[in-house]
């Protein structure tokens, strides 16, 4: 109700993977639109990218034009589907909205600077990454910058 127009909303990979494995991409699209025809911008979080891609390429590329889809990416491939490669090749490729990377520390098991210096070899978007110290967040912060 108090959101500002213009914000993001996120489809939970829960729900999002779901869908996929239900092959229910009209409400995967249903979402987005929604969201545009609303004011807000639209996002996919998933652990299946590779296989959302395949039929969202299929939707309109205005509709694409302001969406994000999130997804796990680290150097471990940790909760990487289906593969670290076939992940790597498919950020390379050519995409009509937005990639983000989440995860991108393997939920803790990672070293913070190779995680980090592998990340920003990657043409992601963005990335998100959390943690519960602020100190961490502003160190892994400059790591990114520079």
């Amino acid at each position: 109700k108090g959101l500002a127009k213009g914000s993001y909303i996120y489809l939970q990979n829960i729900i999002t993977d779901l869908l996929i494995g239900m092959k229910r991409f009209d409400i995967i699209e249903r979402f987005v639109t929604s969201c545009l025809k609303l004011g807000y911008r639209p996002g996919l979080i998933t652990l299946n990218p590779v296989i959302l891609d395949r039929e969202i390429r299929e939707f309109e590329k205005t509709v694409l034009q302001d969406l994000i889809v999130c997804f796990n990416i680290n150097a471990e491939g940790f909760n990487v589907f289906p593969s670290l490669n076939t992940l790597e090749e498919f950020i390379e490729s050519e995409h009509d909205y937005q990639l983000m990377g989440m995860s991108i520390f393997a939920s803790g098991a990672a070293n913070i600077s190779k995680s980090i210096e592998f990340i920003k070899k990657l043409k992601l978007d963005y990335v998100v990454f959390g943690t519960s110290r602020i100190e961490n967040v502003k160190s892994n912060m400059e790591l990114l910058r520079n």
